[in-house]
């Protein structure tokens, strides 16, 4: 099987989603301009041994053994080493998105703690490009020291034997660039390009620009058969240690949440993304869509209508078009 995309052929590869999101906290150090906060600005931290409980049940129930840490910034969940080590202890995998920014010691206890699967959210490594990409105010000072904390951080898991992702969303070509010499060939790392509604690099001809540019050739296109999650993958000419990605959402609804929803194929940038799970204030919620303010406790979540549906998918077989 095999799929289009640039007028290069791809073998298909697909699986089972099986990741829950959890927003363990809204706090972040920065205000990124594309940040959608996992669809909420109000919710709380996630920290007792019941909610972790709660959230596991729902994994079992839902046949999903991946918990993918996010926030806000998840390293400044005052529990962070807690929730990692639980979730593992329970045969649980997990992951986390991070920008990058904390001291050696945290990302330390976090390797202690079991954890071993990082992905960096990483737009610019330049003063003025970091602060371009942020809502409030920061210095050019304050941008350089935090630029030195983050790749101090991903030299230190390099040294340590573990290769993070990097999700960089690419507005111009001077920040591309950077990101991709220093992550993708100087530091090997798979490095994943998200583009936005309005930047030009959504535009057909600036990726095939880009594809040109590095000499990339098609590797693989990986879909999840339950929700809208892939990506067209690209490795060097020159190696095939790491790759370069563009992340797409397909077109994949559920019928149950999105049948009647106005948003469905004119402002839905996502489509069905997957399963989230946050608190706001002492309730755990699944937020099953994020651009409708629809937030379902979790108990009893899967005897719901989407429930049972997202169960139902797990199914489900790829058609690919």
């Amino acid at each position: 099987m095999e799929k289009n995309f640039l007028d290069f052929r791809f073998p298909v590869t697909s699986s089972i989603d099986k990741t829950i999101r959890l927003k363990i906290c809204n706090e972040c150090q920065l205000s990124c301009k594309y940040c959608h906060r996992e669809g909420s600005n109000t919710s709380t931290q996630i920290t007792s041994e019941h909610d972790l409980n709660k959230i596991m049940t729902l994994g079992k129930e839902m046949n999903r053994n991946r918990i993918h840490l996010t926030g806000g910034e998840p390293t400044l969940n005052i529990a962070i080493e807690k929730i990692i080590r639980t979730f593992i202890n329970n045969n649980f995998e997990v992951s986390i998105t991070t920008n990058g920014i904390f001291c050696i010691d945290t990302l330390k206890r976090m390797l202690d703690s079991g954890l071993n699967d990082f992905t960096f959210s990483l737009h610019s490594i330049t003063p003025e490009g970091f602060v371009q990409f942020n809502r409030s105010k920061i210095t050019t000072s304050q941008a350089e020291r935090w630029i030195y904390i983050i790749l101090s951080n991903i030299a230190f898991l390099l040294e340590n034997g573990i290769n993070p992702d990097i999700n960089t969303i690419v507005c111009d070509r001077i920040h591309q660039s950077e990101i991709i010499r220093k992550c993708f060939y100087q530091w090997n790392l798979n490095v994943n390009l998200l583009t936005t509604v309005n930047s030009s690099f959504d535009n057909m001809q600036e990726k095939i620009r880009l594809i040109r540019t590095y000499d990339l050739l098609p590797f693989q296109y990986v879909r999840a058969i339950n929700c809208s999650k892939s990506r067209y993958d690209f490795v060097s000419n020159n190696s095939f240690k790491n790759r370069i990605s563009f992340l797409i959402f397909e077109d994949f609804y559920l019928n149950s949440l999105c049948e009647n929803c106005n948003k469905k194929r004119i402002e839905c940038d996502e489509k069905y993304y997957g399963v989230r799970v946050e608190k706001n204030k002492n309730n755990l919620l699944v937020r099953p869509c994020l651009n409708r303010n629809l937030l379902i406790p979790i108990e009893g979540f899967t005897n719901t209508i989407i429930g049972k549906e997202i169960i139902k998918m797990n199914n489900y077989e790829l058609v690919i078009k």
